[in-house]
């Protein structure tokens, strides 16, 4: 964890900084730390808002850990405005809780009301 701490200071630019974040986030859920995952995880967004790839990540590092994933993505959808450039993301994260509400009995209006947000969304 240090070696990635250090990467993550060291980096010269925002795209290596957040390169590190993300394979930083990745150990983190490896090693079952969910918590540390998902700071790391919400540092990247933060410098990178419209990466497809850190809430893809996340969203797949995350599945063990339901609420971390959940409070992460609707962050992620919560974070700022709604653009052509941020749609890729947006609609990752409105795919990933759909898919994490779906299996949830209590949950599952949830899934299709986010299902159809991100159908109608996509075209």
């Amino acid at each position: 964890m240090a070696a990635f701490r250090a990467q993550i200071e060291g980096a010269k630019d925002d795209a290596a900084r957040v390169f590190a974040l993300r394979e930083a986030a990745r150990l983190c859920a490896a090693a079952r730390r969910p918590a540390r995952a998902e700071g790391f995880f919400l540092r990247a967004m933060r410098l990178s808002p419209n990466s497809v790839e850190v809430v893809a990540d996340a969203a797949e590092a995350l599945k063990p850990w339901p609420r971390s994933l959940e409070a992460l993505l609707w962050r992620k959808l919560s974070s700022g405005a709604w653009t052509a450039e941020s749609a890729p993301s947006m609609q990752i994260a409105l795919d990933g809780l759909a898919a994490l509400y779906a299996g949830a009995a209590r949950k599952r209006t949830r899934a299709r009301a986010l299902a159809f947000i991100a159908e109608r969304m996509r075209g």
